[in-house]
């Protein structure tokens, strides 16, 4: 069984190619009639696959919609409710056949063109619902990837597959997230690459500036002082003063040289070197300098002098380290407030480093782990950090990604709990109103659902009650979705197939009864020239093979040689068991007609030619129904022909016509007819029937006009045959509107005119006449 069955002409193939295509890329099985098999029916095949089908799209265009096929085939799709229209070739809409011209047609020609996928998505959206695959609607709506970025094409296809998990393309679109995916873990790695190695840079230690390049060198200086001990050598101090050439410290030992050399005060400048070297071992260079910057004389009074110099030493080094020294050597000095706030800022950038890590280290484990609660985490630890911004954005992304997935599940589900559900789960969502008018919608559906149903049963219950093939057909012509369609169709057809059976067997009983009178009528003499042949005709056909009209042109040379005259033909037409009964009929009617018309224009005349038709009541080899057989596919002749005149003898009327008769004088000379057409005797028959007719008897005027109709004992006048059965109609006889509707409805002296036929169908049938009943169908179902 396919998916979808195409209905198109032949002219728009290639057309049809490309759909196919695109739908099988799409995993839709599709059928059209390229995949008929060598030797099945054309006819039998494409029915069986147009109703096995779960949709039928039938392209329209002017030539399709000229086709009895695709109307067919289109009428099956509407009747089953599984008709998806559109119109391949720019046409206007309004010329399509009834009813398909009131039926939304989707506009296909911009995707023939190839200048938009409108008409395409709209195609497929409509198949997804018939063939029960609603990811199909969403799938053709997707970015294309030539149109968005990698990580918006991801995230839609995220989204569909979530939604359409047992969609035959869902393995398709897994395969190409799997390859999304990597691609863009590949580029988060390199971002985070990238952002660690300039957060490296930004650490990496600076070059030094001149005040700590000074306090560096100062560092050293103090060293280096301290290393010429308590009792540094005159040589020691000249080294030291070439060696660092300035510097407080090198002040000092120029002081300490200048009183050696002057020799006075040696001794005190002694001292107080020696009490300088040990400062400088007790508190550090701070107070070296400081103590330097007193002996140089630069201190000021309301300050004490070392320590204005020490915390000028600090400043200037502008280092943790000067400002700890510095408390620690002048803990209730002048500057002690200005010493602790520097400490508590190199504190703080402490803490600012230490945090800016710790924030670092934290966004790595959000962005691994990927989820709203991590970044929720993140912001509720970090709301100030440099990825603050990043991670609501992140946020924003993931709750965008959960309520498109939401909307989208209640959207597949298409039903009031779903949509409630996506309610109560995104309060906020960004499809609330949209979620809020499908409720109302399907809601408002059901109600009209119910409704429907309602009417649908109670119409269905009456049909039943009626029980009739016309009852069931009403109930389709207002539900021909309905719930009980089928059930009625069936019951329907079922009811028709009874009454054509029924119909067929009383015909082939009144052509046995022909056949009868035919054979009591000829003379034991009338056979020496006789001839009886067979002719086959082929399946579904009435017309001639070369080899009948052969054997027919043999059959009659014969039975006319050596003086020899036809003075009956008997003509029997049968077909196999592959149709109806009442299709399989006809059929043998229309072969017998043919052999008949055959054997007059080869001189038979051709009142003295029974013509009847057995249908499939007698085949020459039994089958089982629904089987071709071409041996059962025939028609059976048998001429009767002798030397002699022979022959019975003419019948005489049994009264006279006369509008002065009774009605029972009437209906006697309608019996003496029937009487006189079983005898055979085709003089007396019309003349009783006649005088019937002229009295007013309907059943008279029916029965003559039978005998003009099929030619017997008269010449065949299909326009005397119209004005008996009007007569015998008016009268309310109801075969004679069955006959006089089968004219019309056949075209048979007389324009063919369907309406016409189907008002005296109508009236046959309220008299009783259940052929005419099953007729009435058949016409209104063409």
């Amino acid at each position: 069984m396919a998916d979808a069955f195409i209905s198109y002409k032949r002219s728009e193939r290639a057309i049809v190619e490309r759909l196919r295509d695109r739908l099988s890329e799409l995993k839709v099985d599709v059928w059209f009639d390229a995949r008929l098999e060598a030797g099945e029916s054309f006819n039998q095949e494409i029915t069986r696959e147009a109703r096995a089908a779960k949709a039928i799209l039938v392209c329209w265009s002017p030539e399709a919609a000229k086709s009895d096929w695709v109307q067919a085939e289109a009428l099956i799709g509407l009747e089953e409710g599984k008709l998806v229209a559109a119109n391949v070739v720019a046409m206007n809409l309004s010329s399509l056949p009834i009813p398909f011209n009131s039926k939304h047609t989707v506009d296909l020609t911009g995707w023939v063109s190839g200048q938009s996928e409108e008409g395409w998505r709209e195609v497929v959206s409509r198949l997804a619902v018939l063939v029960r695959r609603p990811g199909l609607r969403d799938f053709v709506r997707l970015p294309d990837p030539a149109s968005v970025s990698a990580p918006e094409r991801l995230k839609a296809l995220s989204a569909w597959a979530a939604a359409n998990g047992d969609d035959p393309l869902a393995e398709q679109v897994w395969h190409e997230i799997e390859t999304l995916e990597t691609e863009e873990q590949k580029r988060k790695v390199a971002e985070r690459k990238a952002k660690a190695a300039a957060e490296a840079a930004a650490r990496a230690p600076k070059e030094a500036s001149p005040v700590e390049r000074e306090a560096q060198r100062d560092a050293a200086q103090g060293r280096a002082w301290r290393a010429l001990g308590d009792r540094p050598t005159t040589e020691k101090l000249r080294a030291f003063v070439k060696e660092w050439k300035s510097g407080p410290l090198v002040e000092l030992a120029r002081r300490e040289l200048k009183d050696r050399a002057g020799g006075a005060g040696a001794g005190g400048g002694r001292a107080r070197l020696g009490g300088l070297l040990g400062a400088v071992g007790a508190i550090g260079v701070v107070a070296v300098i400081a103590a330097a910057v007193w002996f140089s004389g630069v201190l000021r009074p309301d300050v004490d002098p070392a320590d204005r110099a020490a915390w000028q030493i600090a400043q200037d080094l502008n280092v943790e380290a000067a400002y700890t020294a510095y408390l620690e050597n002048y803990p209730t000095g002048a500057f002690v407030g200005d010493a602790n706030a520097a400490l508590s800022r190199f504190a703080d950038d402490r803490r600012k480093v230490a945090d800016a890590e710790s924030a670092a280290a934290a966004w790595q484990q959000a962005t691994d782990a990927g989820t709203v609660a991590a970044y929720e985490q993140f912001l509720a630890a970090w709301p100030a950090s440099d990825y603050a911004d990043d991670a609501r954005s992140e946020l924003q992304r993931l709750n965008k990604a959960a309520d498109d997935s939401a909307w989208n599940d209640a959207k597949a589900a298409n039903a009031v709990a779903s949509y409630r559900k996506y309610l109560a789960d995104q309060p906020n969502g960004a499809y609330r109103t949209e979620a809020e008018a499908s409720i109302t919608a399907l809601e408002a559906e059901a109600r009209t659902k119910a409704e429907t149903e309602t009417a649908d049963r109670a119409a269905w219950a009456a049909a039943q009650r009626t029980n009739t093939a016309a009852g069931y057909a009403s109930y389709l012509r207002a539900y021909p979705s309905g719930l009980f369609a089928r059930q009625a169709r069936a019951a329907g057809d079922r009811l028709t197939t009874e009454a054509e059976d029924q119909q067929a067997a009383d015909q082939i009983a009144q052509a046995k009864a022909l056949v009868a009178r035919f054979t009591s009528s000829v003379d034991a003499g009338d056979r020496d020239c006789s001839q009886s042949f067979v002719t086959y005709h082929e399946w579904d056909r009435s017309d001639l093979t070369s080899q009948a009209a052969a054997v027919i042109d043999q059959s009659v040379a014969r039975a006319t040689a050596g003086g020899c005259a036809i003075k009956g033909a008997l003509v029997v037409g049968h077909d196999d068991t592959s149709q109806s009964r009442l299709y399989s009929y006809k059929l043998a009617e229309r072969r017998a007609a043919s052999v008949r018309a055959a054997l007059t224009a080869r001189g038979v005349a051709d009142g003295v030619i029974t013509a009847v038709s057995y249908g499939e009541a007698e085949p020459a080899k039994a089958t089982r129904d629904g089987v071709r057989e071409p041996l059962n596919r025939r028609v059976e002749i048998r001429l009767v022909a002798s030397r002699a005149a022979g022959g019975a003898a003419a019948a005489q009327p049994t009264a006279a016509p006369s509008s002065r008769l009774s009605a029972a004088e009437l209906s006697r000379l309608v019996d003496s007819g029937n009487a006189a057409e079983l005898r055979g005797d085709y003089a007396a028959a019309p003349r009783d029937y006649g005088a019937a007719c002229d009295g007013g008897q309907a059943r008279g005027c029916l029965h003559l006009g039978v005998l003009f109709k099929n030619g017997l004992g008269v010449a065949q006048d299909y326009g005397t045959a119209r004005e008996l059965f009007q007569k015998a109609c008016d009268g309310g006889e109801a075969s004679g509107c069955f006959s006089l509707g089968g004219l019309y409805a056949n075209g048979q002296g007389v324009a063919q005119d369907y309406g016409r036929a189907r008002a005296l169908y109508q009236k046959a049938c309220d008299g009783g006449h259940t052929g005419s009943c099953s007729n009435l169908k058949a016409i209104e179902g063409r």
